[in-house]
């Protein structure tokens, strides 16, 4: 089920990030990221508000629990930076690298009290898969840019830090909690990046497409999708699981919208999307291998 979960999360991703694309050709940048975070904190508030909980986070929880918001502005403005510096293959390849990096270490380690997952063998055939797919998607000739490269890494890292970081709170607080405490923290971190960095942003005026503003719902819903499944799955394969759904679901949504497909994206999702299949089905062996040895003895 959490499996399934994942892939939810990863083909609402897709939905999400072309909404707010759109979003951000219309208002810019940073104007959008702000639009996206007022959307999320009002929605996920009056959520809240409708189901009449109260929001009363334990006492004496650390300060960076609360931190997973602006720990994911930081992805998204370090996937903006490299935009027109390293093509939009190369910023998921190094992402999706950044991401399994510290997937297997917080896996292997426990990091911010996360359960330990000793590494099997059976790990292997998805870690080179990943590779393989991650390889696949890069473009070597782009070495000269290397601040895009370093930084578009560092999002990736970011990205796992923050979703792991959400659901430790959310551990505490409640899954819709900890996805209204992430938009609440993020959103006055978005409105001083606006001020500092979008200076040049002209408001426009509202248009009238409602569809264009319901980005920040889908935030809400993936954050809270990602508080219930990062507590119940490896990270690495949480990583892998949205990744290959948001290629399809993106392939998808291209081949609605008219848009050119970039195949080397789509070879590269299919490659980790059997690599996850295959490492999947190798993990419900040793399992049941590990079963009948404890029943044999």
């Amino acid at each position: 089920m959490y499996q399934l979960l994942t892939l939810l999360n990863g083909a609402i991703c897709a939905v999400m990030i072309a909404i707010n694309g759109t979003l951000t050709n219309h208002y810019g940048l940073f104007t959008a990221t702000v639009i996206i975070h007022i959307v999320g904190t009002l929605f996920s508030l009056g959520v809240l508000l409708v189901r009449r909980d109260k929001i009363r986070p334990p006492k004496g929880l650390p300060l960076w629990m609360y931190l997973g918001g602006a720990i994911g502005l930081l992805t998204s403005l370090s996937n903006n930076f490299c935009i027109g510096k390293i093509s939009i293959t190369s910023i998921l390849a190094l992402g999706l690298f950044g991401q399994a990096v510290t997937a297997l270490v917080i896996d292997r380690t426990g990091l911010l009290g996360m359960e330990k997952r000793p590494f099997r063998p059976s790990s292997l055939v998805g870690v080179a898969f990943a590779l393989a797919g991650i390889v696949f998607m890069l473009d070597f000739g782009e070495h000269s840019a290397l601040w895009a490269i370093l930084v578009a890494t560092g999002g990736g890292v970011s990205g796992v830090f923050s979703r792991t970081v959400n659901a430790r709170l959310s551990y505490h607080v409640g899954a819709l909690d900890g996805s209204f405490i992430n938009h609440l923290v993020g959103l006055p971190l978005s409105i001083l990046a606006m001020v500092i960095l979008g200076r040049s942003e002209v408001f426009p005026g509202f248009f009238p497409q409602v569809w264009m503003y319901i980005g920040g719902t889908m935030g809400v819903a993936t954050v809270l999708l990602l508080n219930v499944v990062v507590p119940k799955l490896p990270a690495f394969q949480v990583t892998m699981l949205t990744f290959a759904a948001e290629v399809f679901a993106g392939v998808a949504i291209d081949l609605l919208v008219g848009t050119d497909i970039s195949g080397k994206t789509f070879i590269g999702g299919l490659i980790v999307a059997a690599g996850m299949g295959l490492n999947m089905v190798l993990e419900r062996l040793d399992e049941r291998r590990a079963l009948q040895n404890q029943k044999a003895g």
